[in-house]
């Protein structure tokens, strides 16, 4: 980048039907330099998702509306290759795998903490 020249911020998306997640969420990515936007379910994170860029998703897998599974189709399926890291409660593997192969770049695990988010971040080459 040229001197003088000031760099876009980078732009989270948290996907995730609990308030506290975003909150939590949002509170460990603002330190990071991220801005950060929520929806509440898959519908609203695909309208999103249509309309801006974003650098990151964090995206829960069970949600109302569009879950994270069919939301990561979709958007994949769409030609969306935002980083995208899945969230959840789930210690079941043999779940987990087949959802990360549909295309995202990583996850983490509820209840997450300041670390788990530092280290998935640097894992994606975002800090």
């Amino acid at each position: 980048m040229e001197p003088g020249v000031i760099s876009p911020p980078r732009r989270a998306l948290l996907v995730d039907d609990s308030a506290a997640v975003h909150e939590q969420l949002a509170a460990l990515l603002k330190p990071h330099g991220f801005e950060v936007e929520h929806a509440e379910n898959g519908a609203v994170a695909l309208r999103l998702m249509i309309a801006k860029r974003f650098d990151v998703t964090f995206l829960d897998i069970e949600m109302p509306v569009l879950d994270g599974p069919s939301l990561l189709r979709v958007i994949r399926a769409r030609g969306n290759d935002t980083l995208l890291v899945l969230v959840t409660s789930t210690t079941d593997t043999k779940r987990l795998v087949p959802i990360i192969k549909l295309g995202a770049s990583d996850y983490i695990r509820k209840p997450f903490g300041e670390n788990d988010v530092r280290d998935v971040l640097g894992r994606l080459n975002l800090v």
